[in-house]
């Protein structure tokens, strides 16, 4: 399993919401939009390293070319990072 360094950062940032009570900045890691936030976001979930709920990505608009994706909104509030997300995040540092 190969994390890209926004990968780590979004995993490192859903983190510390999940334990630090802190919210998600997504533009400071670097998103563009919701549909950039899907693609890492359904990335990390099959690496299963994350637990998306099911209305964590709500569906809308045009599929975006780039990512693939078609996501209106993103709610942080129902991702939350699993064990081998942690074991990942430690094995970076």
């Amino acid at each position: 399993m190969e994390l890209e360094k926004i990968d780590l950062d979004l995993l490192k940032a859903i983190y510390e919401k999940d334990y630090k009570n802190k919210k998600i900045n997504w533009f400071a890691i670097g998103f563009e939009s919701n549909n950039h936030k899907a693609f890492h976001l359904k990335r990390l979930e099959r690496f299963d390293l994350i637990e998306l709920e099911k209305n964590a990505l709500v569906p809308g608009g045009r599929i975006d070319l780039k990512y693939g994706t078609a996501i209106a909104i993103v709610w942080s509030e129902v991702i939350h990072i699993k064990e081998k997300g942690i074991n990942a995040l430690k094995l970076e540092q």
